[in-house]
């Protein structure tokens, strides 16, 4: 029997185990760890959940100024801070599933566009969820993952032209599966709360990409974080620790790490959050647009600031703190008054009436198919969703909203139309990542998902394309390839407009199989799997003389429909646009200049 002195001395190597505080030799500053770490022609990932390592771009960008190191860089959305390393000719490939201005709007990004024609930059493109796919792969040692995303369209065509997708024989009996290969970047980095000296490390949710692309890395993971902790602090949190420090290579503390784009940090209140900084964004895409004032923001911001210190001097702790106490969910109510104040909306948009129409939509296919999530994508896509589902919660339907990053249930907040403002990720039942969103919900064996999507051109097989048209480069796929190929239900909601809908789409990046309702504008279309697109319902324009004027002009589609029969659509009514313009009062979305 264990004697009392032998219990109290083992109790104490047990507290002194416990309170030990690991080597610190991981700690490093910023710039040394990528001086120590990065190597030319290196595949580096950003990435690991939703807040983004951009300080870190930042560093790398100037450290590698005018040397053209051409690294190959991975991340799932090359959104507006990527424009740094693209224009300073950094970068001879870029591996994402967006390639695009993601903030105010989604659209082409001038600097990618240009890199793209000049072939300067070797774009390949992946879906949202095959990307992650890839690193899943790696990290767990397998040569490659079976999707079933990818099948069916130009997206998975070229990839296959590069070896890295593939249809093989199920080996049990299921036919014919998609595969993936294997994603091990060189140096991976992240950005996270926090972490103690030896890289066990905090992530907050929604996951997004999640961590498998550290796990996958074949030589460094850099680590940067708001704050480093000590071990206890980690262990009162640990079910946020996604990152053990034994596959660290080095820590980096980086207060406001991922600014300019929001760290969702309210998990942990002794550290709190940040969010997005939508004026600093914008300042950003306006230069991207010439690169003379690309040149001078790039000077100001990133070339001409040593370090990530000197960045933060220049942005003011006034404005950083501003962000900070803009998180909590319910704020909007003490904003309202001075962004409504004087705010007038003299008529109905086309962009209102497309997104009334889809958000009718949305309803009727909620009655009639049991739906029970909606994943809609940027823009008017989610404005429609958001309008729906709070309709349909006000009537006593259970019905949730699902975002590909990994958010799940979230009542969306007004004043913002932007689909992933940190306000919505607060409001959220849960917080999870891409696999939960775009390999579970939205496809697994519970699937009762209808996806609202949108696109540059659909075609009359429900075929998208946002991948290019000639040789402009567009958006990229983003979920759209995986919500397409793999959700109960479809629903497409474009403009009606010349050059959007067509014929026949240039470059299939999701496959129209599942799409079976069209909305536009003037128009609702609808088909069961098999057959082609029958106008149902149809607005006649309010100018038109007659019903049949309205019909002619509402119709006119680069393929044959019947409208004989369509139903007239009514215009929106009160309350479908006071919802509508309380989230965007802006116009970001709902604003166009044409009747």
């Amino acid at each position: 029997m264990q004697s009392n002195t032998d219990l109290e001395s083992f109790a104490r190597r047990w507290q002194n185990v416990l309170d030990t505080t690991p080597d610190a030799a991981k700690v490093k500053s910023l710039d040394e760890a990528i001086r120590e770490h990065v190597q030319d022609q290196d595949t580096l990932y950003f990435g690991g959940a939703w807040a983004r390592p951009n300080a870190a771009l930042f560093e790398l960008s100037r450290q590698f100024w005018g040397k053209q190191p051409r690294f190959t860089l991975a991340t799932p959305a090359l959104a507006n801070q990527f424009v740094v390393p693209i224009h300073g000719q950094l970068v001879r490939k870029a591996i994402s599933a967006i390639h695009a201005t993601v903030f105010p709007a989604p659209a082409p990004n001038p600097v990618y566009a240009e890199a793209y024609r000049q072939g300067r930059v070797d774009f390949e493109d992946w879906s949202m969820h095959t990307l992650v796919q890839r690193l899943q792969a790696a990290a767990m040692g397998l040569p490659f993952l079976p999707t079933r995303s990818l099948a069916g369209s130009d997206l998975g065509s070229e990839l296959a032209k590069r070896d890295c997708y593939a249809q093989v024989e199920d080996p049990f009996g299921g036919g014919k599966t998609g595969v993936v290969p294997a994603l091990h970047p060189d140096v991976t980095f992240i950005h996270g709360l926090a972490a103690s000296v030896n890289g066990d490390t905090l992530i907050c949710p929604p996951y997004y990409d999640n961590h498998w692309a550290a796990f996958a890395a074949r030589r460094s993971v850099i680590v940067t974080v708001e704050k480093i902790v000590e071990p206890e602090f980690i262990r009162r949190y640990a079910h946020l620790n996604r990152l053990p420090g034994v596959v660290v290579s080095a820590v980096c503390e980086v207060p406001f790490g991922g600014h300019p784009t929001s760290v969702p940090g309210t998990v942990i209140p002794e550290l709190g959050g940040y969010m997005d900084d939508y004026e600093f964004l914008a300042e950003l895409q306006r230069a991207a647009s010439r690169p003379d004032d690309l040149d001078r923001w790039i000077g100001q911001w990133i070339t001409g600031c040593a370090t990530h210190e000197a960045y933060f001097t220049a942005l003011g702790s006034k404005r950083m703190n501003s962000l900070k106490e803009r998180t909590r969910a319910h704020n909007w109510l003490q904003e309202a008054p001075t962004v409504l104040a004087g705010k007038e909306w003299p008529r109905v948009t086309r962009a209102e009436r497309q997104a009334v129409f889809t958000a009718r939509q949305i309803r009727q296919r909620i009655a009639v198919a049991g739906y029970r999530t909606v994943l809609a994508g940027l823009g008017i896509s989610s404005l429609a969703a958001w309008v729906a589902v709070l309709q349909e919660r006000e009537n006593g339907t259970e019905v949730e909203l699902l975002v590909e990053n990994g958010t799940y249930g979230t009542i969306p907040c007004p004043l913002d139309p932007f689909l992933f403002n940190y306000r919505n990720i607060e409001t959220a039942k849960s917080l999870n990542d891409i696999s939960f969103a775009l390999g579970v919900m939205s496809a697994g064996n519970q699937n009762r998902t209808l996806a609202v999507l949108s696109a540059a051109q659909v075609d009359r097989h429900g075929n998208l394309n946002t991948s290019r048209v000639g040789d402009l480069l567009l958006t990229g796929s983003g979920g759209a390839n995986d919500a397409a190929s793999t959700a109960a239900e479809v629903l497409v909601t474009v403009p009606h407009q010349t050059g959007r809908l067509v014929a026949q789409v240039e470059f299939i990046t999701s496959p129209g199989e599942n799409v079976q309702s069209l909305v536009t504008d003037r128009v609702i279309m609808q088909r069961d799997h098999t057959s082609t697109f029958e106008l149902t319902d149809i607005y006649a324009l309010p100018w038109d003389a007659s019903s049949e004027s309205g019909h002619k002009k509402a119709s006119e589609l680069p393929w044959g429909v019947d409208d004989l029969h369509a139903n007239r659509l009514a215009p929106p009514s009160t309350d479908e646009l006071a919802l509508l313009r309380l989230f965007d009062p802006e116009g970001y979305f709902l604003a166009d200049k044409s009747a």
